[in-house]
């Protein structure tokens, strides 16, 4: 017999069903248990949260991003990027701006991210599910549009009905600052479509708007903070991502969305 299970029952089942050993073998067995037991539930509500938490990044974030290692921007003209571009697997190229700037509305103001998408933004994310208010919509035949994070929302005290567009300020390109802050800022306006929500440090820092109307504010001419890639589910992301590293070296990083 297996010495371990032998001790094990001649303590635990002793005819003598008061000894105290029994006792204390007892308790420690159901606290192990209920040890364990609680164990198991603490990481199940994790695992549940993470898995949740991926979810929402992965709805808002693309497949894959390529930054600068240096600098906030960089220009996508070489031939490494078309490479990139006609790579089996990828099926959304996009360039992106994402830069700082105040924002305005009525009385009130507040910082935030203004990220510049292009048309197929909502191809490769699933931003269009994020919306808690209004709708998806970046431009129309008339004007351009911007889709606003909760948080920034809030922070303006914005609503869809109301009429006004949100004013948005940032420094001119090459200009130091000066007293007449007209001079040394660029500015323009937008109407707002939607709202939408994904996490707090998400929402609460990310307007998007027209990759066109982000060029224009921010004097970018060609340079981008980012390329964004949306991949076939059917890629193998890793391995994808390894390839593109390997073409683009060093002066780039290539990330995924997790």
């Amino acid at each position: 017999m297996n010495l371990p299970l032998f001790i094990a029952r001649r303590y635990l089942f002793s005819k003598k069903k008061q000894n105290i050993i029994n006792i204390i073998s007892g308790i420690s067995v159901a606290g192990i248990i209920v040890g364990t037991m609680a164990l198991v539930i603490v990481l199940s509500v994790f695992n549940g949260f993470n898995s949740l938490i991926e979810n929402f990044f992965s709805n808002f974030d693309p497949d894959l991003k390529i930054t600068a290692t240096h600098g906030k921007m960089f220009v996508p003209a070489d031939s490494r990027f078309e490479e990139i571009q006609n790579l089996p697997g990828v099926l959304h190229y996009a360039e992106v701006i994402e830069e700082v700037a105040l924002l305005k509305y009525g009385s009130q103001q507040y910082p935030a991210i203004v990220k510049g998408v292009p048309p197929n933004y909502s191809s490769y994310t699933n931003i269009d599910t994020l919306i808690v208010d209004g709708i998806f919509m970046l431009e129309d035949e008339k004007m351009e549009y911007a889709v606003v994070g909760q948080g920034v929302a809030y922070n303006l005290g914005l609503g869809l009905s109301f009429i006004d567009p949100i004013r948005i300020f940032v420094p001119k390109k090459g200009r130091q600052a000066s007293v007449n802050l007209a001079r040394s800022l660029n500015f323009d306006y937008i109407f707002p479509s939607g709202v939408f929500a994904v996490l707090e440090e998400i929402d609460s820092r990310y307007l998007i708007v027209p990759y066109r109307f982000a060029a224009d504010l921010f004097e970018s001419e060609n340079r981008v903070s980012a390329v964004e890639l949306g991949i076939d589910p059917n890629t193998n992301a890793r391995k994808l991502q390894r390839e593109i590293q390997e073409i683009l070296g060093d002066s780039f990083q290539v990330k995924n969305k997790y």
